[in-house]
Formats: C-alpha cells, structure tokens, sequence
C-alpha cells in the first residue's frame, strides 16, 4: 500500500470556525486502510519563528507496512540531531 504523507505543519492555522482534522484521524475512521506519516513541528504552531524543533509520527496498522521506513528514519535521527540553540 502506498502510505499517505502529511505535512500539517500549518494545521492549527485554521479561519473561523473551522477545525483542523489531521489525517490519521480520517485514516482511522476509514478502517485504518491506509498507513499515514505525519509531520509537524514547534515554530508554526505556536508562532514562534525560529523554533526549529518538529517531529515525525508513523501511524501503520497495515502491518508493518512502514517498517523500513520507520527504521530508517530512526536510524537517520541518531546521525543528525540537534534543535537550535535557542531551543536547547
């Protein structure tokens, strides 16, 4: 299955009433069909520019269908840390 990939860094910057729904939320009332990464991060949800901190969600209930990738991420995260200095 091809995974659906969500950047909803901007997902609380709503207008009006309107109510941000992120994806794994609607894969899950779809029957959790589709495995879905996720990424978000620090700086636009609560308007700080500079805030250089974010972070990566796998939701995969299909199996392990996002193993490889979930691993590889992981491996890639112990290589290349580091928030800015502000943050730290």
């Amino acid at each position: 299955r091809l995974p659906i990939v969500a950047d909803e860094i901007y997902g609380d910057l709503t207008y009006g009433d309107a109510e941000f729904v992120p994806l794994a939320i609607v894969s899950a009332e779809m029957g959790r069909r589709v495995p879905v990464i996720a990424a978000s991060g620090l700086g636009k949800m609560f308007l700080v520019p500079g805030w250089r901190v974010g972070w990566i969600v796998f939701h995969d209930s299909v199996g392990g269908a996002l193993r490889d990738v979930r691993d590889g991420a992981r491996r890639l995260a112990q290589i290349a840390l580091g928030a800015s200095r502000l943050a730290q």
